[in-house]
């Protein structure tokens, strides 16, 4: 079950509107100044690889910060409320998401704030253009909107995570690895559709077309998740 969630939540991770919708707009932005091709390919194969130690490393930081306050006893006893209530919090909020979302997209909740996603858009990204060390900049780009993401994205993230924690998982961190790998396949599968020529309108609305659905998977996976939190016993908690 432990790798069940890992896998699944990685994969929901990565198909989350926050991560696709900066994928979807780097790569339209590049298109726009006429990075194609090996160019293009070199820069999906350097901000992926930016996205996933930097993401990876975010997660590593968290479950140390996390397993360090689990050991006090009082926090012992509330952590499983705790988690199930996020969990199932998150999941009725996505719900609420997919239903609004068939109507209007802007009435959304659980999305990324819009200073944070103007930032990326307008500050971070348009920056890129001005700079000649094109693998440099790729990497540190994928560094800043790793980070930046991790404010949406991280509704699944610290979730999974806690539950790691919670059912005293062990190589906890070759869990992490996997789903980092499963939360980059989608950025990997946008990137070589971009660099075998599909353009950047039928990727964002494909996106957009998608989005109730990818709200409905992830409101289905916070509640079965909070579900399973709640009826299995972690080992060693009575």
């Amino acid at each position: 079950m432990n790798w069940l969630i890992t896998i699944t939540g990685g994969l929901t991770d990565g198909i989350n509107p926050c991560a696709f919708a900066t994928i979807v707009f780097l790569i339209s932005y590049l298109t726009a100044i006429r990075k194609t091709g090996k160019e293009l390919l070199l820069i999906g194969i350097c901000f992926t690889a930016s996205v996933f130690f930097t993401y990876f490393a975010l997660g590593c930081g968290a479950y140390e910060i996390i397993e360090r306050i689990a050991n006090f006893p009082l926090v012992v006893k509330c952590l499983k409320g705790f988690i199930a209530v996020l969990v199932i919090g998150l999941g009725l909020g996505s719900l609420w998401d997919w239903y609004k979302s068939r109507v209007d997209i802007r009435a959304m909740k659980l999305k990324l704030p819009e200073k944070l996603r103007s930032k990326i858009r307008q500050q971070i990204i348009r920056r890129f253009q001005q700079k000649k060390k094109l693998v440099a900049t790729t990497i540190v780009l994928g560094v800043v909107v790793a980070i930046l993401e991790s404010v949406c994205t991280g509704q699944v993230y610290l979730p999974v995570i806690a539950s790691l924690i919670y059912f005293k998982v062990r190589e906890a961190y070759l869990y992490l690895l996997v789903y980092n790998l499963m939360f980059i396949i989608p950025i990997v599968l946008v990137f070589i559709l971009a660099w075998k020529g599909t353009s950047n309108e039928r990727l964002s609305n494909w996106s957009r077309k998608h989005l109730s659905l990818t709200k409905l998977i992830m409101s289905g996976f916070f509640i079965l998740l909070g579900i399973f939190i709640l009826v299995w016993k972690c080992p060693g908690c009575g």
